[in-house]
């Protein structure tokens, strides 16, 4: 029964983080939407103009939509260990592993927003 209850509180913390991930991949690219005081990747240079924003958030796309995944793929796959009859232990190890890893991957995607945020904004600075 423990088991159960950790498959069910990580996997919903895990379905949570999956949805937001997708959302703001989603929300933040499309047209119309720019900078904000509440969803993105809010650096300096992504707040910088609407096209340094729009190119931040296509550059974090495909890191916010494989951390979204792989959250939503650990949720599922935490009921299945439960089915399997797996300890507790393991499955608070996996869903712990992958609250890890989807925090690795959001940063790799905030630090290439930033920089694609900067270089249009460089970009724009120099007159192009």
């Amino acid at each position: 029964m423990p088991g159960l209850l950790i498959a069910l509180t990580t996997g919903a913390g895990l379905l949570v983080i999956a949805v937001s991930l997708v959302m703001l991949a989603v929300m933040a690219t499309a047209p119309g939407f720019g900078p904000n005081m509440g969803i993105g990747i809010r650096t300096r240079a992504t707040k910088s103009s609407p096209e340094a924003w729009r190119a931040g958030h296509v550059a974090a796309r495909p890191w916010l939509i494989v951390a979204g995944a792989v959250a939503l793929a650990v949720a599922v796959a935490d009921l299945v260990l439960v089915a399997a009859g797996v300890s507790a232990d393991v499955i608070l190890i996996v869903a712990m592993s992958t609250y890890a890893g989807a925090l690795v991957l959001v940063v790799v995607g905030a630090l290439r927003a930033n920089r694609a945020a900067r270089s249009v904004a460089d970009e724009h600075r120099a007159g192009g």
